[in-house]
């Protein structure tokens, strides 16, 4: 949008990530509104780290919403002045980030919300994008093949019902209570309010998602983080460069994960133990501080390599990475496969657990579970040895690459026109379904089967009453 001309006002925490502030600064069209978010990045970290250890709905109502950040945005009033004053014709909101949405609500201002992964379920509920199609499309957090039998059907049928149950009665009431009600702010639900999207993007992509219906609103724009390799630090090639055939795996298991101490040696064991594979761990000197473990503990072997942050995109172009290993987060799981790079997964939570299944059933990965402590290194060591010898991970990554490379737009290409239309119509929902005025009843055509059902009788009562007798002809 920057390269286009749009002047953008950015709302981003004072402390945000350093990288990312460093490089908005060479833009003379941007403005960034920075809000003080009172924790610095470790604490931001560490918080999220409990809340997503926590089991069940605890950890669901403790994350999604990020309610802390969403408290300060919505009770900055110097900050909504200098936004209405601003004047945009547009607000872009994180779906998950929740007081983005409310904010663009309270100030009235037309709104496009960016998911950061293709959830079936959610995209219906949410955001009315069309029939579920249960018989086909595997639902979030089903863990379920696209190609699904009698019995996992059922079994979809019935974690779409959970999730119903789940997102509208906890975490949905749960958000409304605390932000749409508490604040004041019309229309008073999540679920009214993410109708009021003109514009859904959502960052995945269909070689690595399971096929859906989306209304025309919902624009699946692709891997925006996957792009050509650039050359790696020095540090960084002097030890992947000469790595030759037996390659090297990265790990790393993103920016938000804190690994536990058991959780940690079992990595350490594992990645030693795949000699003369070598390895790239991110892995932060201060995350070991915090959970209290010396380097010289985990007894690491001579192929590893430590690093506090890794450019992840660039590793895994690298010809000499062979494997991934990861927590199967979004950009994560797009990078792999747009690379073609066979993937071992250890969700931890959120959307992590569907797109490790996805590698699974589509040939590219492996998965090792974090709950299963006692053998998580045996596990690992096991499952990287495998995508490392067996051909068919590296040949289905390779085929899942040349899809996403055929394609001819860039996603950020894609994502910008279509900020552009709904900028320029004003947030016209125009392209949104009429599911929105239907009520549930409706939407399921219970209304007409009734209708049937009670007509069939008549017509067949009807009809066999009216039939002419035949006279036996002799």
């Amino acid at each position: 949008m920057l390269a286009r001309g749009h002047e953008v006002k950015l709302i981003y925490p004072e402390n945000g990530t350093p990288r990312l502030r460093d490089q908005l600064l060479n833009h003379s069209n941007l403005t960034v509104e920075h809000y003080d978010v009172s924790l610095d990045e470790l604490a931001i970290r560490l918080s999220a780290k409990v809340a997503n250890r926590q089991p069940g709905l605890q950890g669901a109502k403790a994350s999604f919403g990020s309610q802390y950040h969403s408290k300060i945005i919505l009770e900055d009033a110097a900050l909504h002045k200098r936004i209405e004053d601003f004047g945009p014709d547009l607000m872009l909101a994180d779906f998950v980030l929740a007081g983005g949405s409310a904010l663009a609500d309270k100030l009235g201002i037309p709104k496009a919300v960016m998911v950061p992964f293709l959830g079936a379920g959610i995209m219906n509920n949410q955001f009315g994008s069309g029939a579920s199609l249960l018989a086909t499309v595997p639902q979030f957090s089903s863990g379920l093949p696209r190609h699904m039998n009698l019995l996992q059907r059922l079994q979809n049928l019935l974690v779409s019902v959970m999730n119903d149950i789940v997102f509208t009665l906890v975490l949905e009431a749960h958000l409304n209570e605390v932000i749409w009600r508490h604040y004041d702010i019309a229309p008073y639900s999540l679920s009214k309010s993410s109708q009021q999207a003109a514009l859904v993007l959502a960052g995945s992509e269909w070689a690595v998602n399971n096929a859906q219906p989306l209304s025309p609103h919902i624009v699946m724009f692709g891997a925006i983080t996957a792009k050509s390799p650039r050359p790696l630090p020095p540090h960084l090639e002097s030890f992947v460069g000469p790595a030759g055939e037996p390659g090297v795996i990265l790990a790393s298991l993103g920016s938000t994960a804190i690994p536990e101490v058991p959780e940690i040696k079992a990595i350490a064991r594992a990645l030693s133990a795949i000699a003369p594979t070598k390895a790239v761990w991110k892995l932060a000197k201060q995350d070991l501080e915090l959970v209290g473990v010396n380097i010289s503990d985990l007894n690491l072997g001579d192929n590893i390599l430590l690093s506090d942050w890794v450019p992840q995109n660039d590793l895994l172009g690298h010809p000499n990475i062979k494997a991934f290993f990861t927590q199967g987060g979004t950009n994560s799981y797009n990078e792999a496969a747009y690379h073609g790079v066979p993937i071992v997964g250890m969700p931890i939570f959120a959307e992590q657990p569907d797109t490790v299944s996805q590698a699974v059933h589509q040939g590219f990965g492996l998965a090792v579970s974090v709950h299963k402590l006692r053998t998580l290194a045996a596990d690992l060591e096991h499952a990287l040895k495998r995508v490392l010898v067996e051909p068919s991970f590296a040949a289905e990554a390779a085929r899942i690459s040349r899809l996403m490379h055929s394609q001819r737009r860039l996603p950020a290409e894609i994502a910008a026109d279509a900020l552009e239309h709904a900028a320029w119509t004003r947030g016209d929902k125009y392209l949104q379904p009429l599911r929105h005025d239907l009520n549930a009843f409706q939407m399921g055509s219970w209304d007409v089967i009734l209708i049937a059902l009670t007509l069939v009788p008549y017509m067949i009562k009807t009809g066999s009453s009216e039939a002419p007798e035949l006279n036996n002809v002799e």
